[in-house]
Formats: C-alpha cells, structure tokens, sequence
C-alpha cells in the first residue's frame, strides 16, 4: 500500500534512462550494421556504380513486359521472340553464376527472363499443337 507521503510513478528514473541507453546501443549497432551493408553494396565490384548492376536492372523490364503479354491471345506470341527470350535467360544465368564476381542481379533477371519465355512458349505451343485441350479447357 503507498502511504500518503509516498507517490508512486513507475520505475526509478535512473532505470528508464538505463533501458533507453540500451535500446539506443541496440538501434546504433542495427544502424551502423545497414550502413555497412549497404557501403558494401555501394562499393561491390557489381554495385550500383557499374554498369553489371544497371544492366541487369533495366533488362527487368523484359521479364515485366513478357509478364504483361499474359493476357494476349496466343495466336499474337511469336516464336522467335519468345525462344530468344528463353534462349538468352538459360544462357546468360549459366554466365552469371561463372563469372567473377557473381552478379546475382543479372543471375535473376535472366531466371525470370527464361521464365517467363518458356510460359508464353507453353502458351504457344498448346494453341497451335492442341487446339482440343484449349476447346476441352473453354468449355469447363
């Protein structure tokens, strides 16, 4: 029970500012941890300083755009393009993964590039191959 004299509002200052002092070590080492992480990333021999990192990011936009076509009809695909698309993400993954340093970026970009590639191939294929399974697919 508080007497009367006594008025009771939590925990000692002195233990407050001890666990804010922690928790404040905590978030520096955290911060100081992502900086280095991200210095690490600025300064990687395939880091946003080069062009193995921009390369790599803008031909994302062919996977997105081949993702996109997904809704086309397959009678619009096209053969060629779409076995280039698969030919050159199986190829280029394989360089990725060889090459020094590894560029995971470019390793990526051309897993989703072939893919996506061998999806709208599928697509094709089925369309052109086995009108029946498209027919029995519609009507269910």
């Amino acid at each position: 029970m508080i007497s009367a004299n006594e008025t009771h509002l939590g925990p000692p200052l002195s233990a407050v500012l001890g666990v804010w002092k922690e928790g404040e070590s905590i978030l520096n080492d955290r911060s100081s941890m992502a900086a280095s992480k991200l210095h690490a990333l600025w300064n990687h021999p395939a880091g946003p300083k080069t062009i193995h990192f921009w390369a790599p990011t803008f031909k994302w936009g062919i996977s997105i755009a081949n993702i996109a076509d997904f809704s086309k009809p397959p009678e619009k695909l096209s053969y060629p393009q779409q076995i280039a698309v698969t030919c050159t993400g199986l190829i280029w993954s394989r360089y990725s993964t060889v090459i020094t340093p590894k560029n995971w970026n470019l390793f990526s970009v051309n897993v989703a590039m072939a893919g996506t590639g061998l999806y709208q191939l599928s697509r094709k294929i089925r369309h052109d191959y086995f009108p029946e399974m498209e027919e029995a697919t519609a009507k269910e």
